[in-house]
């Protein structure tokens, strides 16, 4: 069924008015998600195909998202997986970038380690907390980029950092000539 939608001011059809059927074999919209090409986007009730860029790589984020999933690695551990990595990303940099929180003196050690290894990818990238300590940290560690996390809500913004971050942020730039 066709109705007006106020909310976004067109007609749309809405899938929740179809009757639940028993089915004897899964849709697995093969149309959408087929096996041997690149899902496709259904927008507007159309379906989009994704466009493949001539370059693909990967980020990876197991020492990041990775160890809040599971028991944390050793730095030992974060060292074989990182050389594995390398290995899995080849010449071309497939696997272009890893991704480490370095709140802790062992990501600290195993982020050193890496990078002692010399190796072009993946390369080594960090995120940390918006504070002058973290960024401190991470010009002594020598790591070229990093994300910088920090909240955002109005509650963290007015309570929590009483509106300093803004000011925090802008006495490291011109610190550091950034």
């Amino acid at each position: 069924m066709i109705k007006y939608d106020n909310n976004v001011n067109l007609m749309e059809q809405h899938a929740y008015n179809y009757t639940l059927q028993d089915v004897e074999e899964p849709n697995l919209y093969r149309d959408l998600f087929p096996y041997t090409e690149v899902p496709k986007v259904a927008f507007n009730h159309r379906r989009v195909p994704l466009n493949m860029p001539n370059e693909i790589w990967i980020t990876d984020t197991t020492f990041r998202d990775g160890q809040q999933s599971r028991a944390p690695y050793t730095t030992e551990q974060m060292v074989k997986i990182y050389e594995l990595l390398h290995r899995l990303s080849g010449e071309k940099g497939i696997i272009r970038q890893t991704e480490f929180f370095v709140y802790s003196k062992k990501d600290r050690d195993a982020v050193l380690k890496c990078l002692e290894l010399g190796y072009q990818y993946p390369q080594v990238t960090t995120w940390i907390r918006a504070s002058k300590s973290d960024y401190r940290m991470l010009c002594d560690l020598g790591i070229k980029e990093t994300g910088i996390l920090v909240s955002c809500s109005d509650y963290h913004i007015f309570k929590k950092l009483k509106k300093a971050i803004v000011y925090e942020m802008d006495n490291i730039k011109r610190r550091y000539g950034l």
